[in-house]
């Protein structure tokens, strides 16, 4: 019987990102929830900011990075479209 872990790795690199996301996203709900159990005390207070300081942080940063990543790549390419119309042309 295969895992969830053997299941991602026969996806490809888009679809095993998406699915990333998604359980950094439900992790971050996970998180809030836990967060509103916590007790209304100094100390329950203390530990439920650091709680949702550090659970919920994954899913944006994971999502930007990605999105970095996109327009690096889209750069990229235009860069290299660019210098193939410059050299195309004699302009090099």
């Amino acid at each position: 019987m295969k895992d969830e872990k053997d299941e991602d790795s026969d996806l490809d690199p888009q679809t095993q990102a998406d699915r990333l996301e998604e359980r950094l996203i439900d992790f971050a709900v996970r998180i809030i929830k836990l967060s509103n159990r916590l007790p209304k005390t100094q100390a329950g207070k203390h530990i439920s900011g650091q709680i949702l300081r550090c659970g919920t942080s994954p899913a944006p940063n994971y999502g930007e990075a990605r999105a970095l990543k996109v327009e690096q790549t889209s750069y990229t390419n235009l860069e290299l479209f660019l210098r193939s119309l410059k050299h195309l042309f004699g302009t090099d």
